[in-house]
């Protein structure tokens, strides 16, 4: 049997301060491609994260986490004037979340182009990089140049927008930045209210456009492979060559809905990733009945049982993939 590619994973990793109450709070390492390369590493696909952390005890718990759960930390560097990020996390009553963020001038920011690793790119088989590294430089030079180097090294690029509007200087400037980066990508993943906000302008605020024809014009503008809508509780679609497919959510017991869309990304890729030779293989494996299904369940299911329990890393398993009657 061929030996599995690994993910790259590139971006921040920060710690989510979860308040419970008005007076304690849970500190729970994160970030969202932390979170993807976690998902990855729990599922059995060898995972790496590309990132800078603080040389402090936030930075610490970090590190520690990720290698608890299998990540390889061997690119995870360490900036030894600047902090770890941190991102305050209040839940509603449904579970749903509001970030407050501390992060000026701190360490994930501050990844330069020369600390990309070039040769974990020619090794990978999947890149994934978010948006969260595009607010400021040198990080956003640098993800751009890691997707693009990543891309012409025949990886898959996979990415998600996570748009966090409190983290920009505007909506212009998220939107344009965000729209970018989407040019690298093979394979993205967004949910309704970033979907919404990036064709805002093309679609004149009309609401009466469904949201698969905003994806329709998305993925067509950017002549993604595969973009993916998530509906939280409903589900998802996407859009591929195989055209419009939707999938349904599975019902749980959410009480913290945090790194849930991490979880969906990174089941997904590793379900690519575990199937995939080589990125080239791509076109043909989804066009494949069966494939593209049995990853995106496998993928809602491992996202959805990830709210039964508070945090992100913390609520993540290694959930079993599919059985070929399961997908059905």
């Amino acid at each position: 049997m061929t030996e599995m590619k690994p993910i790259a994973s590139f971006g921040e990793a920060l710690i989510d301060l979860l308040s419970i109450d008005s007076k304690n709070y849970i500190v729970n390492p994160g970030g969202a491609p932390a979170n993807v390369a976690a998902a990855a590493a729990l599922l059995g696909v060898p995972s790496y994260f590309i990132g800078k952390i603080g040389k402090d005890a936030f930075g610490a718990s970090i590190r520690s986490k990720l290698t608890e759960v299998g990540v390889r930390t061997d690119y995870l560097l360490e900036s030894p004037d600047k902090s770890t990020t941190l991102a305050i996390v209040t839940l509603t009553e449904k579970g749903q979340r509001d970030f407050a963020f501390y992060r000026k001038d701190t360490a994930d920011l501050s990844l330069t182009v020369e600390e990309i690793p070039l040769e974990l790119l020619e090794e990978a088989g999947v890149f994934h990089f978010g948006s969260l590294t595009l607010t400021a430089e040198p990080a956003r030079t640098t993800t751009l140049l890691a997707a693009r180097e990543a891309r012409r090294r025949g990886c898959l690029v996979s990415y998600d927008p996570n748009l966090r509007l409190n983290l920009w200087n505007s909506e212009e400037q998220a939107r344009s930045a965000i729209l970018e980066a989407m040019e690298l990508a093979d394979l993205v993943k967004i949910n309704e209210d970033e979907l919404c906000f990036l064709t805002e302008a093309e679609f004149n605020g009309i609401h009466s456009h469904s949201l698969e024809t905003r994806a329709q014009f998305l993925s067509a503008r950017f002549g993604l492979k595969a973009l993916l809508v998530t509906l939280g509780a409903d589900g998802c679609f996407s859009v591929t060559v195989r055209g419009i497919e939707k999938f349904q959510g599975i019902p749980v017991q959410a009480v913290d809905t945090t790194g849930a869309g991490d979880a969906f990304v990174g089941a997904l890729l590793s379900g690519i990733a575990r199937e995939l030779t080589s990125p080239d293989e791509w076109p043909e494996w989804l066009a494949l009945p069966g494939n593209w299904t049995r990853a995106v369940k496998t993928a809602i299911r491992y996202s959805a049982l990830s709210t039964e329990a508070y945090g992100a890393i913390d609520s993540y398993g290694p959930e079993p993939f599919l059985s070929t009657e399961e997908e059905r």
